[in-house]
């Protein structure tokens, strides 16, 4: 059971399909109750707008990484504006700002 599907922005492995066509393919999805809702992940400001103008039906949903570094205001208002739910990822940082702040070592880099 997948709650919500979302096509992510990350590499593509089956060739450079627009992402409008992916995102008809996935309103037909709800058209045909397969899904109740459809959304989109780390989808940036720009590019969620191109999608709202070109969509029948708008996404449910924008998961994006947020964190005090990080706060995308701006697109958490958009989403807001348009009745898009935000959910986030990432709420203390990720990747190079954890190491930077506490200097912490994961487990591949620890001498244990």
């Amino acid at each position: 059971h997948t709650g919500l599907s979302t096509p992510s922005w990350g590499k593509s492995e089956l060739g450079n399909t627009p992402l409008i066509d992916t995102w008809r393919a996935m309103e037909k999805l709800v058209k045909n109750r397969k899904v109740r809702s459809i959304g989109v992940s780390n989808y940036p400001l720009m590019l969620l707008h191109d999608l709202v103008t070109q969509a029948e039906i708008p996404p449910a949903c924008n998961q994006i990484e947020v964190h005090p570094y990080y706060t995308r205001q701006s697109l958490v208002k958009y989403c807001l504006s348009r009745n898009i739910c935000v959910t986030t990822h990432t709420p203390l940082g990720g990747g190079l700002v954890n190491k930077e702040l506490w200097d912490v070592k994961t487990p591949m880099e620890s001498d244990e």
